[in-house]
């Protein structure tokens, strides 16, 4: 393409780049052409809470700790074609986009968990101080 275009600087540049100096371009164009068809099948998947006590040794109680997941199932598509002239061409799957979501979210778990139940101590504590003062200060909201 970038020869017929003209742009023969850039084509002797990826020629050189992907050794390959014997290449030459097809001048029949007209009899060549390229369908790309994208198939966008779904939504990512939507993220939901989960709570869970955890117990803290730290104040000897369990703790609530709410914390990101996706509950529903991934809805698959296990094929898709395009028919042109009757003939028939698969289609191949370029990304997922829910399954990098999910890998996001397990690689990120980790640390969620943690900053969670960091902040339920923390908040635990606060209450507790508060409530030592004023017994009505404290009460869980």
């Amino acid at each position: 393409m970038l020869a017929q275009q003209g742009l023969l600087s850039e084509y002797e540049s990826y020629k050189s780049a992907f050794d390959s100096p014997d290449f030459a371009p097809i001048n029949d164009s007209d009899q060549l052409g390229e369908l790309v068809v994208i198939l966008n099948n779904g939504l990512a998947p939507i993220r939901s809470t989960a709570v869970i006590p955890i117990f803290s040794s730290r104040v000897q109680q369990n703790l609530h700790i709410a914390f990101p997941v996706y509950r529903d199932p991934r809805k698959r598509l296990y094929a898709a074609r395009v028919q042109v002239e009757n003939k028939k061409y698969p289609l191949e799957k370029v990304e997922d986009v829910d399954v990098l979501a999910r890998r996001a979210l397990d690689a990120a778990m980790p640390k969620i968990m943690a900053r969670a139940t960091a902040r339920a101590v923390v908040k635990y504590n606060t209450q507790h101080s508060a409530q030592e003062k004023d017994p009505l200060a404290g009460l869980p909201s």
